[in-house]
């Protein structure tokens, strides 16, 4: 602990630099890989220690096989990028940091800093938690590249993470770092989520309240927005109930998520609670989303086809208008020229057809936005153009 104490410290200001001396440091140097081997053997054995080594390796697995698919759109048919399951590999993928397989990013690095914090300090400390992620981007502390000789910078620090570091950096030297980012807003970022499995099994002994209180401070740490504290909240529940599964239990994921969330609605108080952020928390925990990615799947053929159909109608219907149009600038020069009254009755008719076609237009425009709303394509931006449109004419 007292080497800990002395390698674990922040250059308080200095804007964010690039040292990498902690790249081969771990609070576990100190112990043999023998002793290390006996002891994942001896917690393989144990239910909930088992447990508790998967959600940490999970952590870490998922981020070395989710990087490549970074801001990539979610989807229901592989296409571009995609993972096959059948062969166990990636095609198309996006390497932006040159990983390799097994190689992680931000996300695991940060779950072990959390780790080393809840080892050493005994307890949630968010103050030494920050310390610990600022070590990692300025000095290479628990990144991927311990045993890699060819690099030692961390990689796949996001503007938001970014931003808690630089006010790190602005403490006077001596002053105690804040044990939460202190910024205005409401940051609903992921990462304090994919980093969070080792505050779970940390807490898993802990009281109900207790574990979500500190997951909320955990997120704090560097995202201040409610949905994200509250979307850790909810991954803490879900870890402890988890960990702590009776034999045989559960018959399928589905049904415990089920039965988790729906637990956790009543103990969390989340369901006497409203306004921004847990208004969201509750469509995601009663999976009732509104207009969101949750809706988004494959229209049907009969869908498909109406769609065509009707975008089909409204082209007509515009290049009809536009034909429309200069008939009646032709017909309304003419006028002019010599008062007739057959000129003036086409130009009544080609009035009439042109509210008629409009009419047709507006009601197809529905139509899709309709239809485009029911396959979750955002339809309120065709009602948008509806109304453009009829302002417009």
């Amino acid at each position: 602990m007292e080497k800990d104490r002395r390698l674990i410290v922040v250059g308080m200001g200095r804007s964010l630099g690039r040292e990498d001396d902690l790249n081969g440091y771990s609070i576990l140097s100190g112990v043999s890989l023998e002793r290390k081997l006996l002891l994942v053997e001896a917690a393989a054995r144990d239910d909930l220690l088992n447990r508790a080594m998967g959600c940490m390796q999970g952590m870490a697995v998922g981020d070395a096989l989710g990087h490549p698919f970074e801001f990539q759109p979610a989807q229901d048919t592989p296409t571009g990028t995609y993972f096959d399951l059948a062969t166990l590999k990636f095609h198309g993928e996006s390497n932006a940091f040159r990983l390799e397989r097994g190689q992680w990013t931000d996300d695991a690095a940060m779950g072990l800093c959390m780790a080393d914090s809840l080892i050493i300090r005994r307890c949630f400390d968010g103050s030494d938690m920050r310390a610990r992620f600022w070590c990692w981007w300025n000095r290479g502390y628990n990144n991927a590249f311990r045993k890699d000789p060819r690099r030692t910078s961390s990689v796949g620090l996001g503007g938001n993470i970014a931003k808690s570091l630089t006010d790190i950096s602005y403490l006077k030297p001596g002053e105690k770092i804040p044990p939460a980012y202190g910024a205005d807003g409401e940051d609903a970022g992921n990462g304090s989520l994919m980093r969070f499995a080792p505050v779970a099994v940390a807490h898993h002994s802990a009281t109900v309240d207790q574990v979500l209180e500190v997951a909320r401070m955990s997120s704090y740490t560097t995202h201040p927005g409610i949905i994200a504290a509250e979307a850790c909240s909810l991954l803490a529940f879900l870890i402890v109930r988890a960990l702590h599964l009776g034999p045989g239990e559960p018959k399928s994921a589905k049904q415990f998520l089920e039965k988790a969330t729906s637990e956790y609605l009543d103990c969390s108080g989340l369901s006497k609670k409203s306004g921004w952020g847990y208004d969201q928390m509750k469509w995601l925990v009663k999976s009732q989303p509104v207009n969101a990615t949750e809706r988004c799947r494959a229209p049907g053929k009969q869908v498909v086809v109406v769609v065509v159909v009707v975008v089909v109608v409204v082209v007509v219907c515009l290049l009809l208008l536009l034909l429309l149009l200069l008939l009646f600038v032709c017909l309304f020069v003419c006028c002019c020229c010599c008062c007739c009254c057959c000129y003036l009755l086409l130009l009544l008719l080609l009035l009439l057809l042109s509210l008629l076609l409009l009419l047709l237009l507006f009601v197809c425009l529905l139509l899709l936005s309709l239809l485009l709303f029911v396959v979750g394509v955002g339809g309120v931006h065709v009602v948008v153009v509806v109304v453009v449109v009829v302002v417009v004419d």
